[in-house]
């Protein structure tokens, strides 16, 4: 045990305020933070909107909104908490942001908001009578906004969105985008297949002038370029400019090429980027000239592979465009040359499905699944906790989907697949070796417990079949059967003791690394597919279908807990394919549709999280260190950020005396840091990280301690710098102390 340094205790008035502030909170537990890694095409990007040179945001189909922080170099997605189309979005700073589209009918308004820069969203009530979806929104200030969306409907708020109200338009065509120049000027545009009309404003909104045809098609988009001079842009090239804020307009000439359906404008200054389709065009005068910029994007007039939907500039010279079918491109240089920042368009592998996670750390991972064609193989290592992904190469010969990965440490590894095969690395996947299994049926997962055995598990829809390695995986005995029905997980539990699961409720048991094995009795209630285990010391949880079972000595017995998802044992509605469990009481479980739930009480009971991703389905997942990690379908990959820090080294001292808090060292840190604290007696121990604004970051002990002298690890690599605020609860003791992360 490292020596641990102790400082005087400090306090300040903005400690103390905390400290009462905090007070509230008691009791209080905050959703987690979940962050998908977006690399996928499978999501088309609606629109976007820049904040400042680095930071930008995106919204698109099944609740999808985006983030990037570094200018591009990495995009993540946000939980939004919906699945349904999102159409429009307005940022007033780097915090404070609403997005507007389709409810869970597809048809009727949501609205959400963010006071955090995206990584919560707040629903909020669209005024009653609002049956339809809203396609724009533009707030001026942090309270002042207006929605607009399909027949005719306008919204407008006075207080941030806290409550919204209903304005006439005077027409029932489609309000595409909305937009202010000041507190009392502003533009509706939109129209139909056969006119592009606008509505104006002087009065902040509150009322608006009778729709006018503008155009003879939809106009989508439209932006205050100075003053009350403002452009609007349509359908086939459609580009109109008016000087007095919509009261007249003149017809614009679109540059030869760009007769393409022009759906988003940004603006910086006096230079404007309209963007839609594949085509990007720029004026340098407020919009009276215009010239084309070649994006490269395949496609035709009619039917285009990628189409552009979005465009946010944030200088002169820089800007993003976005839109369907992987397309995700940033220029430097006023649109002359364009980079792509999204894996998938220069790699299709990124956007099939991903089956299988292994995490050695909190930050070293591989996962495996399908290539670009949906039958080859796929591996990829992330080196940064999942936020991106490296394509590794699979052993030549391989033309299967990889099922199951794993990796005893940062060198070795073994990966297994469809048609009976087996890779193994030893150099951290740098280059994988095929090996033979001796079969032909699919190898769902594959596990070791030390660097000679192993057992990889498989099968078919008729026979459940185990292979054992006792070399390290270079050779596998032959297949045997072991049950009657398809095998989809094992894990060892302790020494060479491991538990497998598989379909119909399917649960065996090995004492001898796979030599011998046993059958266990499933729980009343539990004979469905069970798909994943995740074992912590000798308690071990497996999930499949809508069901999650539990065994606390090792495999033997086990009992059933209740997940409250619906379905059936045929069509279940909600499926859970994975679970990952930091220790006996604290874990995750995913599943189709992006759902993630959580419990804190050993399965008992399960909270729904929000999912950065509704539109896909969650394959597996895996905890190391402070960090759950899922896979799955289309590509997707994400991350939680805050997960529970299970477990307290053993007490630096057990002769204590009173309650302690002490100072964090070191102070400032960067990335880490330890806490160190003193409990009298034993006890119920929360120990919380929080922001500034009184926001949990991190739960680092949440669990019945005994008297100690203790210390743990706070890791705030996921964080931004700053300073924050750390709370220790046990009984009536409370105190929080402030620490200082500087990167």
């Amino acid at each position: 045990m490292k020596a641990h340094r102790y400082f005087p205790r400090t306090h300040s008035i903005a400690v103390l305020f905390l400290t009462l502030f905090f007070t509230l909170l008691a009791g209080v537990s905050a959703q987690d933070n979940w962050f998908g890694s977006f690399h996928t095409g499978a999501f088309g990007v609606k629109a976007l909107d820049q904040v400042s040179a680095n930071t930008a945001f995106g919204v698109g189909q099944s609740g999808l909104i985006i983030r990037t922080l570094d200018g591009g170099n990495s995009w993540e997605a946000l939980p939004s908490g919906v699945a349904v189309d999102i159409s429009g979005l307005s940022f007033v700073d780097d915090q404070n942001g609403w997005v507007v589209g389709a409810n869970v009918t597809g048809q009727g308004p949501v609205i959400l908001h963010t006071s955090d820069g995206g990584d919560t969203w707040e629903r909020q009530s669209a005024p009653g009578g609002f049956n339809r979806a809203l396609l724009g929104v533009y707030f001026l200030d942090s309270q002042r906004g207006w929605a607009v969306g399909d027949f005719g409907q306008i919204a407008i708020t006075s207080n941030g969105g806290n409550s919204w109200t209903s304005v006439t338009s005077g027409t029932t065509s489609r309000l595409n985008s909305v937009h202010f120049t000041d507190a009392s000027n502003g533009i509706i545009v939109g129209g139909s297949n056969t006119q592009g009309i606008v509505l104006r404003s002087s009065n902040g909104g509150n009322g608006w002038s009778a729709p006018v045809q503008v155009s003879a098609l939809e106009l989508y988009s439209v932006r205050f370029v100075s003053g009350q001079s403002a452009v609007a842009v349509g359908n086939n090239g459609t580009i109109i400019q008016t000087p007095d804020a919509g009261s007249s307009w003149a017809a614009r000439t679109a540059p030869i090429g760009a007769f393409r359906p022009l759906r988003s404008i940004s603006v910086t200054g006096n230079t404007v980027f309209a963007a839609g389709d594949t085509v990007v065009v720029l004026s340098t005068d407020g919009g009276v000239n215009w010239v084309r910029r070649n994006t490269g994007l395949r496609g035709n007039q009619v039917f285009p592979a990628q189409v552009l939907n979005g465009v946010a500039v944030s200088s002169s010279n820089a800007v993003w465009v976005a839109g369907e079918g992987g397309s995700l491109l940033h220029s430097t240089n006023q649109g002359q040359q364009w980079t792509s920042q999204l894996q998938a368009f220069t790699d299709p592998g990124f956007s099939v499905d991903v089956n299988a996670v292994c995490f050695i750390d909190n930050q070293t991972g591989w996962a495996v699944g399908a290539n670009a064609t949906g039958v080859g193989p796929l591996i990829m290592r992330t080196d940064d906790g999942g936020r991106s992904w490296t394509r590794q190469s699979a052993p030549g010969g391989f033309n299967r989907a990889l099922l199951g990965v794993y990796f005893l440490d940062s060198q070795r590894g073994w990966a297994v697949g469809d048609f009976g095969q087996i890779a193994i690395t030893s150099n951290g996947g740098n280059s994988w070796t095929s090996v033979t299994s001796g079969t032909t049926s699919r190898l769902n997962s594959v596990h070791f417990t030390d660097a000679s055995n192993g057992i990889i598990v498989g099968g078919s829809n008729t026979q459940g079949i185990v292979l054992r390695s006792s070399n390290g995986g270079n050779g596998w005995s032959a297949p045997v059967q072991v049950s009657a029905l398809e095998l989809y997980s094992v894990r060892f539990v302790s020494g060479q003791s491991a538990v497998a699961v598989g379909n119909n409720g399917t649960i065996i048991q090995t004492p001898d690394a796979g030599s011998s094995w046993a059958a266990r009795t499933a729980p009343i209630g539990a004979f469905r597919p069970l798909r994943s285990i995740s074992v912590t010391g000798n308690t071990v949880f497996a999930a499949g279908d809508t069901v999650v079972v539990l065994s606390t000595d090792g495999g033997v017995n086990w009992v059933r807990r209740n997940t409250g998802l619906r379905g059936n044992q045929v069509f279940p509605a909600e499926v859970v394919n994975a679970i990952a469990m930091g220790n006996a009481t604290h874990g995750w479980i995913g599943g189709d549709g992006g759902i993630i739930f959580k419990t804190e009480n050993g399965g008992q009971s399960w909270t729904r999280q929000n999912s950065p991703f509704a539109g896909a389905s969650i394959k597996a997942m895996d905890y190391n260190t402070q960090r759950v990690a899922f896979v799955g379908t289309l590509g997707t990959s994400g991350y939680n950020a805050s997960p529970l820090l299970t477990g307290l080294d053993d007490p630096i001292s057990t002769t204590v005396s009173g309650f302690r808090l002490e100072q964090n060292y070191p102070n400032p840190f960067n990335p880490t840091t330890q806490i160190a604290f003193v409990l009298p007696r034993a006890g119920q121990v929360n120990l919380t990280v929080y922001d500034v604004l009184g926001r949990a970051v991190a739960t680092l002990v949440d669990e019945a301690v005994a008297a100690g002298e203790y210390r743990v690890t706070f890791d705030g690599r996921d964080l931004s710098s700053g300073i924050y605020f750390y709370q220790l609860r046990a009984g009536d003791f409370m105190e929080t102390r402030r620490m200082m992360l500087v990167k």
